[in-house]
């Protein structure tokens, strides 16, 4: 069984101006223990995983395993596009490409990831392939550009269609 995660229900607790005043006024020790608004607050932030009566370093240990929590949820996203995994080698920052690699080996896999597993289709008119290549990167017409000089895709002049090559040379070419 998954431990519950802490991040979601700290920002919820902490979310509101009046629960941020709160949770300021705990720690300062300027509490009033009578004041309502400052009990729910309190019911609140215990439910998320704080003890508002804690030391210092225990409410910032759980702040810092919710921050460790978002940064491994994060990592794991990291390259994660749709529904097809980006190779790590690849620059990518929450599923988006950074730069078209300049390196010819990176670009040949880029290539091969977005004609492999990220386009499922066999063709596209060009604003289709736009439309799916700008999911994941800013200059779409450099990637489309790339995937038809390198092979992987032949562009119909008259009808701006691009289709899968079939060939056994696919992805082979030396643009």
């Amino acid at each position: 069984m998954t431990e519950p995660r802490v991040a979601p229900k700290l920002l919820s607790a902490l979310s509101a101006p009046d629960r941020v005043e709160a949770f300021a006024r705990i720690l300062s020790g300027a509490a009033d223990a009578s004041d309502p608004t400052l009990r729910k607050a309190h019911e609140r932030l215990r439910a998320a995983g704080i003890d508002p009566t804690g030391t210092h370093d225990t409410i910032a240990a759980t702040f810092a395993a919710a921050l460790e929590e978002v940064r491994t949820e994060m990592a794991g996203r990291h390259h994660l596009v749709g529904q097809a995994r980006a190779p790590q080698q690849l620059p990518f920052r929450h599923g988006r490409l950074v730069e078209v690699p300049s390196n010819r080996d990176h670009l040949r896999l880029l290539l091969d990831w977005l004609a492999g597993d990220y386009l499922r289709s066999t063709s596209y008119d060009e604003a289709e392939l736009n439309a799916v290549l700008g999911q994941v990167a800013d200059d779409v017409a450099l990637l489309r550009r790339h995937l038809v000089d390198f092979g992987y895709f032949t562009r119909d002049p008259h009808t701006a269609v691009y289709f899968r090559a079939v060939s056994e040379t696919s992805g082979t070419g030396n643009a």
